[in-house]
């Protein structure tokens, strides 16, 4: 982990604005698939080509499958959102973050000469949005940016004192020791 304690410096408030933002770019993508009653990655996941498409096909085989794909993809994207939003669990929420961009990338890696048969937002050549929002994800896991503006700092701050509290009942009193030969 990198220790950042800027104080009176701009970057713990960039650290934070980027993690609200990409916290919102992932709360608002899933809550629009979780109110979506039709919404479903089958599509996504069939028409997936390039070395791991075998395995995105085969995923989006059954429908079990797919009900659980579906659930954890909606579910997960939201309470990644609202976890980097609010600030808690915010090293968790960006590494979840990161492995499930990282899935998205995958599946279609912006590499010349693929044709995925959808209509791409853009001309990329290995660096698209996703592999950009996972190295920013990777940057605030590091930094720890739930300390910055988020419930993280309180989260830290019991728990330093919850331990200073059990340290000090763990601590045995000197004056109730007594050795062999005072007693």
């Amino acid at each position: 982990m990198i220790s950042l304690s800027f104080k009176n410096r701009p970057v713990p408030v960039f650290l934070a604005l980027l993690r609200i933002i990409i916290g919102w770019h992932f709360l608002y993508e899933g809550l629009i698939k979780l109110l979506n009653p039709s919404w479903s990655a089958k599509q996504f996941l069939e028409s997936s080509r390039w070395i791991f498409g075998d395995l995105f096909r085969w995923m989006a085989s059954g429908n079990t499958g797919m009900w659980i794909i579906d659930a954890a993809n909606a579910y997960g994207l939201t309470l990644i959102g609202l976890a980097l939003i609010l600030g808690v669990f915010a090293r968790l929420a960006s590494w979840s973050g990161v492995a499930l961009l990282l899935m998205y990338y995958l599946a279609y890696p912006p590499f010349g000469g693929y044709s995925y048969g959808t209509p791409s937002e853009g001309s990329y050549l290995i660096v698209n949005k996703n592999l950009i929002e996972i190295f920013a994800l990777i940057l605030l896991a590091l930094t720890d940016s739930g300390q910055f503006f988020g419930l993280d700092r309180f989260l830290k701050k019991r728990k330093i004192a919850i331990k200073k509290k059990s340290e000090l009942q763990e601590e045995p009193d000197n004056n109730e020791i007594n050795s062999r030969r005072e007693l």
